[in-house]
């Protein structure tokens, strides 16, 4: 380009090279960690949402059925194998839940319902022919039915007195057992994220 008879060449120098790819550098290194999944301090409160949206999803799947789904807790709930809570929301693949309904004339017609929520792929992780709803570190969601859990009590002892086991007596208990991975104990204030307040 010429300009009042001066020649001057359109470029970058090498000190503005060395500038811009430092500030290129320096706002990688800030957004890096936004784009890799939660940070440390963001997992809990991923963790908090995914809760709630299964919380949603478990209101939404009794008012269809008329109760909440079985316990995945091994030997507390109210089925002899209990499946993954993902299953008992979203089908066994993930595309709808199939229940058999038997209709006026007496014969059965198997029914699909759309997924009660739709979880991303990171908090889901395949265990055996079950997909289990996991937490931001990874640990499976732990959900008990305290309504069949506090029945089952009460049939085995007429004078059952709540146990502690049950949090939320007439519905459900779901929690995280947060970083550490292990239930907080009775009375403690852990890192556990639960839907009942601590």
């Amino acid at each position: 380009m010429q300009t009042n008879g001066r020649i001057r060449i359109m470029g970058l120098t090498l000190l503005e090279f060395v500038i811009a790819t430092a500030i290129i550098g320096l706002l990688l290194l800030i957004l890096a960690p936004i784009a890799g999944g939660p940070s440390t301090s963001h997992r809990p409160r991923a963790t908090r949402t995914l809760i709630d949206g299964v919380s949603a999803a478990l209101e939404r799947y009794c008012i269809q059925f008329g109760s909440y789904p079985p316990s995945t807790v091994e030997g507390m709930g109210d089925a002899p194998e209990p499946g993954s809570l993902f299953k008992y929301l979203c089908g066994p693949d993930g595309k709808g839940v199939t229940k058999v309904a038997v209709i006026p004339a007496g014969s059965r017609r198997i029914i699909t319902f759309d997924p009660f929520i739709s979880i991303p792929e990171n908090y889901l992780r395949p265990s055996g022919p079950d997909t289990l709803i996991v937490d931001s570190w990874g640990n499976p969601l732990v959900y008990l039915n305290c309504r069949h859990y506090t029945l089952q009590q009460k049939a085995k002892n007429p004078n059952y007195v709540p146990d502690g086991k049950c949090h939320n007596p007439n519905n459900y208990d779901l929690y995280s057992t947060g970083q550490d991975g292990k239930p907080d104990p009775p009375g403690e204030r852990g890192d556990d994220i639960t839907n009942w307040p601590k």
